[in-house]
């Protein structure tokens, strides 16, 4: 037996290494029977010795006390610790070396140009990597980018590309061709023959520039792509004289489109959202011409499954199904209603309750007919609802307002003076309440009318109103419809009102209102534009030229209704859908005099009055090259009425190029700002953010870092430690 004579030696070998002579001098003699019994003890004395160098360890075996446990790779070894580091090293070198192999040999390097290895990961670290990759013949990505990836740097990359030749995408947005405009169609071959000219855009980028899906279609899909039924039903393509559901791509073409409806009574146009049949009810697949839902997956990414528990595919419908379909809607996580009973979702356990909104917010934690009650005060006691509107005592299966106490404690009285307990519910009361809340020592509602706190002329000087608009006394302005707005008549003669109006022309004289817009005139509840001397005393004078009021006939007068904006940090009160001014909303400009006189001649160069533009515009590179832009930003060539870069000298005039490098002017003013200079080859070496911030390559018309080195010369290497590029910056190492 192999395995006994080698378990045999190695008891000899061990018995040598031991000295043991006796063991030694009884093999030599022939006494068998005693040594091979110390033979046996001594082996099964070495199966538990300890692994030596180089040998595998592990939880179980640990190494010896001189020798380190050392992770290789796919097992661990003992390693002396003079060695370690010589071992680690190479246990790395070997591990880069099968990651670049495998990195060169990817679909990824073929695809993406990522052939070579950086932070543990293929990456693009070779231009030629990126001009050797598909992404560059068919997408135009062909420059080598700071983070390791391949993107478009220069319209001839996008012009070149395949994309270009086959779709349009030609044009040159924030580093990727894009399709901008039905220009781009009618150059593609396409358009000849399939008559693919118009541009289509299949879904809204979310900040306005060109949507990454946009593609040439014929006039019925261009059509079509704006009809309802395109964003209800996915009949997105034109088909035998009608819109219909090509392909599955047009059942999630749109996630959700909203629109604006006709005016309501308040002149407010509300929005109208219409989701794809995707989005709405998970129909996400094409089956038999129509769009409908072939799996379980296309309904759980549905609003049906996340409003209804419609999470089911069943006939190419979503469906109620289960309660695990319950439990993944919006009413299980607000009300419990995680529960499948009688074919509708409700609280079913203990545990639907206390897991839900519900509990936490308002203490309704126990499931009864189909909801979640409020059983006990101390359930009360620990919502949300007790601390903030003071519902603390359990009555009849709601959290209610039982004491003053507990209305005094919660922030509704601090914020609005509720703070005493009536019906229920806490409610301004008294004078008293409308004190002790910040509503009165901040914005002024002192006084209590039929449970709320409400405006007197004291309190209106109180305001942002007052300061801002001139409005400083109670009371509700004619010409402004203000949604609720109501006043009341208080004690002796003041009255009360939830808003205030502008009563003399001192108070509006006062306002910023009068500094910055030139309203300095109360009419009929607001301040306006009451004549040329309120335009001569404001801003819009000495900023813009805009020094008379205009009058009756004008054709620049402004219109008398207005729709304004409303800001979500204003009152409800406070919020106007439209304003009817009466008298001039703001002041105009009437001759070339009062352009030559303001900031934005001085500024930008706009010193000449032209009525049809009804302001002051730049008609002369004279006074561009005097104004300041000129000197910052290279704006010294009057174009389309403005001040712009019209050549390279204009840019290297100006401090933006000492600055940030900015010396070039842009070659194609559809593909940049066109009232600014870019960064050409060589401009960023010769500014002062290449040798501060170590910004030294021209990439994209900016000055970007793009390397350690130029990180490392830079002055903030030098002074503050940002030695190193990290997204584009050089910040200092961790």
């Amino acid at each position: 037996m192999p395995s006994v004579y080698r378990r045999l030696r190695l008891g000899v070998a061990f018995a040598g290494s031991m000295k043991m002579k006796s063991l030694q001098t009884r093999l030599a003699v022939g006494r068998w029977p005693v040594a091979s019994s110390m033979i046996v003890s001594m082996v099964l004395l070495c199966s538990s010795c300890e692994p030596g160098e180089g040998e595998a360890c592990d939880a179980q075996r640990p190494c010896a006390e001189h020798l380190t446990c050392l992770d290789v790779g796919e097992r661990s070894v003992c390693v002396a610790p003079r060695r370690r580091e010589r071992v680690l090293a190479e246990v790395s070198r070997r591990r880069a070396v099968r990651l670049a192999r495998r990195c060169a040999a990817a679909a990824e390097c073929n695809e993406e140009g990522r052939c070579g290895v950086q932070d543990g990961r293929c990456a693009a670290t070779d231009p030629a990597h990126c001009r050797a990759a598909s992404a560059c013949q068919q997408q135009g990505r062909c420059h080598l980018s700071p983070d390791a990836g391949c993107f478009a740097g220069d319209v001839n990359d996008c012009t070149s590309s395949g994309d270009c030749r086959e779709h349009g995408r030609c044009r040159l947005y924030k580093r990727r061709c894009v399709l901008r405009s039905s220009r781009d169609c009618r150059k593609l071959k396409a358009c000849k023959e399939d008559k693919r000219c118009n541009y289509l855009r299949r879904q809204a980028h979310p900040k306005g520039g060109p949507s990454a899906r946009a593609r040439c279609a014929s006039r019925g899909d261009a059509i079509c792509a704006v009809e309802p039924v395109c964003a209800r039903d996915g009949r997105c393509t034109w088909r035998e004289g009608s819109c219909q559901v090509a392909e599955a791509d047009d059942c999630r073409r749109f996630k959700c489109l909203v629109k604006l409806g006709a005016p309501g009574a308040d002149g407010v146009r509300p929005k109208m959202t219409t989701c794809s049949p995707c989005v709405t009810d998970g129909r996400c697949g094409l089956v038999n011409g129509r769009c409908a839902a072939r799996t379980d997956a296309h309904c759980r990414g549905s609003n049906a499954c996340r409003r209804k528990g419609h999470c089911t595919a069943r006939g190419g419908l979503c469906v109620l199904h289960t309660s695990a379909d319950c439990a993944r809607t919006d009413a299980c996580r607000e009300r419990g209603a995680c529960g499948l009973k009688a074919g509708r979702c409700v609280p079913i356990r203990a545990a639907h309750c206390l897991s839900a909104n519900v509990c936490a917010e308002t203490g309704r934690c126990s499931p009864a007919d189909g909801s979640c009650t409020a059983d006990s005060s101390e359930r009360c006691k620990t919502s949300k609802a007790c601390a903030r509107a003071g519902l603390c005592v359990a009555v009849k299966g709601l959290c209610a307002a039982v004491t003053n106490d507990d209305c005094g404690k919660s922030t509704e009285c601090s914020s609005q003076g509720r703070c005493s307990a009536r019906d229920g519910r806490c409610v301004v009361a008294s004078d008293a309440d409308c004190a002790r809340s910040k509503g009165c020592k901040r914005g002024g509602r002192c006084r209590a009318h039929e449970g709320t706190c409400l405006y007197d002329d004291r309190g209106c000087r109180k305001t942002l109103m007052c300061s801002r608009r001139g409005r400083c006394q109670a009371g509700v302005p004619p010409l402004l419809k203000i949604p609720g707005a109501r006043q009341v008549p208080g004690p002796g003669s003041t009255t009360l009102s939830n808003t205030c109006r502008a009563a003399t022309d001192a108070d509006c004289r006062a306002s910023s209102f009068c500094d910055l817009h030139s309203r300095c005139t109360a009419r009929q509840g607001v301040c306006v534009v009451g004549g040329g001397a309120d335009c001569r005393r404001g801003h819009p004078c000495a900023d813009t030229g805009r020094c008379r009021a205009p009058k009756d006939g004008d054709p620049w007068r402004p219109s008398r209704t207005r729709r304004v904006r409303r800001p979500a940090s204003q009152p409800w009160f406070e919020r106007p859908a439209v304003r009817l001014l009466s008298g001039a909303s703001w002041c105009v400009v009437a001759a070339d005099k009062d352009c030559a006189a303001s900031a934005d001649c001085r500024n930008r160069g706009m010193c000449a009055f032209d009525p049809d533009e009804e302001g002051c515009v730049a008609n002369s590179d004279a006074d561009c090259r005097r104004s300041v832009h000129c000197k910052r930003f290279g704006r010294c060539t009057a174009d389309s009425q403005i001040c712009l870069p019209s050549d390279d000298a204009d840019c290297r005039r100006s401090a933006m190029c000492k600055l940030e490098g900015l010396c070039s002017a842009p070659e194609d003013p559809e593909e940049s700002d066109e009232e600014s200079c870019v960064a050409g080859p060589g401009d960023c070496k010769r500014s002062l953010v290449c040798k501060r911030d170590g910004r030294c390559a021209a990439v994209v018309g900016e000055c970007m870092a793009t390397s350690d080195a130029a990180c490392k010369a830079s002055e903030g290497c030098r002074l503050m430690g940002r030695c190193k590029l990290e997204d584009e910056e050089c910040t200092s190492p961790d």
